[in-house]
């Protein structure tokens, strides 16, 4: 009914992790064929993410994990124009939108807390330690990347003028756990 994808810009831990910084993308249609073949052939019903990564090797998609959960970056999809929970209450209801959504590419989410962390590990750890890629930007870019607080399409996990709560109460908890 709905699809979404985004790229990952960077990952906690910094080799691959959970999305830190994450971009709206166009959905591939390779990917797309792939997962909706596979979703069909499980008679899947519902909410379902179906991870890709690309074999730099050869160029092609390898399954990672098909999730029937709602995902970590889902605040991304609903940022950028897709409200999946919003979508599953209106078929639970019995609703049909009439038109499929779309959404806006470009579109950055960031989770600030795990973004610090992710620094912190390229700053305090090798290379070697972290399995970092040799295209993996080192420490001094990391710095001035992660230094880009704002940006047009930009928006914070947390952080949200209309729901601070959220936000406290991570830095709550990030203060008393050390």
């Amino acid at each position: 009914m709905a699809a979404f994808a985004h790229r990952r810009i960077r990952e906690k831990p910094p080799s691959g992790g959970q999305s830190v910084l994450s971009e709206s993308t166009a959905v591939d249609p390779v990917a797309f064929d792939q997962a909706a073949r596979l979703l069909r052939a499980l008679s899947w019903r519902g909410v379902a993410m179906v991870e890709f990564k690309r074999d730099m090797r050869d160029g092609s998609l390898r399954l990672m994990e098909i999730n029937g959960r709602f995902w970590g970056s889902l605040q991304l999809a609903i940022d950028a124009g897709v409200d999946f929970p919003g979508l599953l209450v209106d078929l639970a209801e019995g609703r049909r939108p009439a038109s499929l959504p779309t959404y806006r590419l470009g579109v950055r989410l960031r989770w600030l807390w795990g973004d610090v962390d992710s620094l912190l590990a390229v700053l305090f750890k090798s290379r070697r330690a972290l399995n970092l890629p040799p295209s993996h930007p080192g420490k001094l870019r990391s710095v001035l990347n992660f230094l880009v607080l704002w940006k047009p399409r930009m928006r914070y996990e947390l952080e949200r003028l209309d729901d601070p709560g959220p936000a406290w109460l991570e830095l709550r908890r990030r203060l008393l756990s050390r």
